[in-house]
């Protein structure tokens, strides 16, 4: 899996409700397929948990095209 993730470097720390709070958001992008796609905070929040941290989600991406 060959992935790529693109959060400001000092986010990475934030939690997903402080996302939403701040209003801030993550962006994927594949580096097989080129999809590039904006995540959906709250359907992270509904899957994970409000107290998950960026770094968790980066970690785990996969790209919902090809993955």
């Amino acid at each position: 899996m060959v992935k790529e993730f693109y959060a400001d470097e000092h986010n990475y720390h934030l939690t997903l409700n402080e996302l939403i709070k701040l209003r801030l958001g993550a962006k994927f992008k594949c580096r097989k397929c080129g999809a590039e796609y904006d995540f959906d905070i709250p359907e992270l929040i509904a899957k994970h948990g409000g107290e998950t941290r960026l770094r968790f989600i980066q970690r785990n991406a996969k790209c919902r095209y090809c993955d």
